[in-house]
């Protein structure tokens, strides 16, 4: 026999008391799998035990129950088991799920749909369909309706009828789209998040979880495997649950069950590979093949990918940059500088929401390579200026500096250099198209060399471009990281690279280009942020 995944999670909160059939209603669950001709691997039983546990007077200890585990390990059918348990037996008036897609949401529920329409007990609540074609029917003659926006399972009797709502509805298992208004007004008895990763924000999380409050007995179970620092949700709730683990708070209604490698793990350890894929060796996935694909994952350059969706462990970013992560790493030298007398280019970006600020330099080795090095970063952008005045003086100041003057937050602040006396060059249109993929590849043509500073390695890892017309860009918004350290390195290096004589052409001169941008910079200058000097 090959080798097995593990039952127990990495981290979880313990249990108040031991778990039996009598102090949690997972073990209820596993029969009613059975019943439906479905084992379920061990650590999917681990979890309904554990998620389900009752408190004293019979209550769930948990309304919201976190499943933190690697892709393709069976939470769809850990979804699907326990949405039918919940409807046909334990009693619910409304099931929820819940995705990025109502196709992907669609999915689960069309797998709940086909099992209870096959069982002969569970097939005797659902509605006939008078369409149905006999022995060839898929769905066994039962019917739910399937138009867009309306997909749903709902019964045609409740087969507990003590747990319907006030107007009496028959139990319903509804789907809805993680949004602002996914989920809204439909009071919930268990709601089935999947891809919490995908949260970027709280309003999705606000819509659903708040419907489950007036519903007695009612959870909230969540899906994911693990996030980048773009998943907002996710990681405040790992890291509310790690801080009360380690508290030992015992008063806490979320339980985070987390099936995931340890961080410092090795990309090619088998115990990791096991932590991670509980399923391992109960299904398909096999410690043969995970190794594979961590061989292939460290021989391209999809390790960050392979980190997250195999072992489970949290990436600054999942979906690589335009800068292969091991193209930049390669070009890391701690010692660079530039040659003696060497002139010095300055770039300078503004984030795009106005926090933060950074000025790059771009200056000759002595080896001919281009030295690249983010030499100030700050919050807010009206300390540039005076940065910038204060070394007016000294020798390797050029006198002026590179920015982006449209279309982005930098048309705040260049207006404010110029009036300390600082020359500002456009770097706009054709000479920013230019310069974006020249600036790539002269990494890829490892041209340059940088000290492997962090605020540069992370913004590079999550920066990508976009075309606009005819030209390439940064792509501010859908970076996974602040891409504004990379812009202001790229616009060093345009400042050293660029003719004499470059013509600007702006990418932005026409009427009906969009040139807003919606913060307030003020509200972002704080002297009290960091500056790197």
């Amino acid at each position: 026999m090959g080798a097995k995944g593990k039952t127990e999670p990495r981290f979880f909160p313990p249990p108040l008391r031991e778990l039996t059939s009598e102090t949690s209603a997972g073990f209820e669950v596993i029969e009613f799998a059975k019943l439906l001709g479905i084992e379920l691997y061990p650590f999917q039983k681990w979890a309904l035990i554990h998620g389900l546990e009752l408190l004293e007077d019979g209550s769930f200890r948990w309304r919201v129950v976190v499943i933190e585990v690697a892709r393709q390990n069976g939470k769809t059918m850990l979804m699907v088991v326990l949405g039918l348990w919940r409807i046909f037996q334990y009693g619910a008036s409304r099931v929820l799920s819940a995705a990025q897609s109502l196709s992907d949401a669609e999915d689960t529920l069309n797998e709940a749909f086909l099992i209870a329409a096959w069982n002969p007990v569970l097939r005797t609540f659902l509605p006939d369909n008078p369409r149905s074609e006999g022995e060839d029917d898929k769905f066994n003659g039962a019917w739910r309706p399937r138009a867009n926006g309306k997909a749903s399972m709902k019964l045609a009797s409740a087969p507990v009828p003590g747990i319907l709502d006030v107007a009496k509805t028959m139990p319903i298992w509804s789907l809805a789209v993680t949004s602002r208004k996914g989920g809204r007004s439909k009071s919930v008895d268990l709601a089935l998040l999947d891809e919490l990763r995908e949260h970027l924000d709280w309003e999705a999380w606000n819509a659903i979880v708040p419907t489950s409050r007036n519903r007695p007995q009612s959870q909230v179970w969540g899906f994911s495997n693990a996030g980048d620092q773009s998943s907002v949700v996710l990681r405040s709730l790992r890291e509310s649950a790690i801080r009360q683990i380690d508290d030992g708070n015992t008063t806490s209604k979320t339980a985070f069950f987390s099936w995931s490698a340890d961080p410092e793990a090795s990309i090619l350890d088998p115990e990791a590979h096991a932590q991670a894929n509980p399923s391992m060796g109960y299904s398909n996935i096999t410690a043969e093949s995970i190794m594979a694909e961590a061989e292939d994952a460290l021989s391209g350059d999809n390790e960050a990918g392979f980190r997250a969706e195999a072992l489970c462990q949290w990436q600054q970013v999942i979906t690589p940059g335009k800068i292969p992560t091991k193209i930049w790493e390669s070009l890391t030298d701690p010692e660079s500088h530039r040659a003696t007398d060497a002139p010095v280019h300055i770039g300078i970006d503004v984030a795009s929401d106005g926090r933060f600020s950074h000025i790059a330099i771009a200056s000759q080795r002595e080896d001919g390579l281009w030295h690249i090095e983010i030499i100030a970063s700050r919050a807010g952008f009206k300390w540039v200026p005076e940065w910038l005045g204060r070394r007016k003086a000294e020798a390797w100041f050029p006198g002026k500096v590179g920015m982006q003057i449209k279309g982005s937050a930098s048309a705040s602040l260049a207006p404010l250099v110029e009036e300390a006396g600082i020359e500002v060059i456009p770097w706009q249109g054709t000479s920013m198209s230019a310069s974006v993929l020249g600036f790539i590849d002269e990494i890829r043509n490892r041209g340059l060399r940088h000290r492997s500073q962090p605020i540069l390695n992370v913004s590079i890892e999550g920066a990508i471009d976009r075309r606009l017309g005819d030209i390439s860009i940064w792509d501010r918004v859908k970076s996974a990281t602040d891409v504004s350290p990379t812009v202001a390195a790229n616009i060093a290096w345009w400042m050293a690279t660029r003719p004499d004589d470059d013509q600007f052409v702006s990418a932005y001169a026409d009427e009906d280009y969009d040139t807003a941008i919606d913060y307030d910079g003020d509200d972002y200058d704080d002297d009290d942020y960091l500056l790197i000097v």
